[in-house]
């Protein structure tokens, strides 16, 4: 089963069936595939050149605005730099800890179903 993380979205963890086991982390979008908390999901594991560390670094809403208008052609050398700095620092953080194995979700066998309620009553 699947769980994203109350703190970034785009992290999520899948729990390791071994006693000793960490869990498996999953980092970014295309990894999480859709998926949402509580799905029963299939998963791969990335090459162990993938794995890392959690980000530890919360991702905040005017941030990924940046990130999605990176095509825009009006190029501002700050926000290149910005991004390049939080990445070395995602890096930095991954290294100094004990390297958690990274996988990716390639199906989703069961979903995490919610009934909704219309104030009258009706679906």
């Amino acid at each position: 089963m699947i769980s994203i993380s109350p703190y970034n979205f785009l992290e999520a963890t899948v729990s390791n069936p071994s006693p000793e086991g960490r869990p498996y982390l999953i980092i970014g979008r295309e990894n999480i595939n859709r998926a949402v908390h509580g799905d029963v999901v299939a998963i791969q594991i990335l090459p162990e050149s993938e794995w890392r560390g959690g980000t530890e670094t919360i991702v905040e809403e005017g941030d990924l605005t940046k990130i999605e208008n990176a095509d825009d052609e009006t190029e501002d050398p700050e926000i290149e730099t910005e991004v390049e700095l939080r990445e070395k620092k995602i890096l930095q953080t991954s290294s100094s800890t004990q390297k958690q194995i990274t996988a990716k979700v390639v199906g989703i066998i069961k979903r995490n179903w919610r009934t909704y309620l219309s104030s009258s009553g009706m679906y």
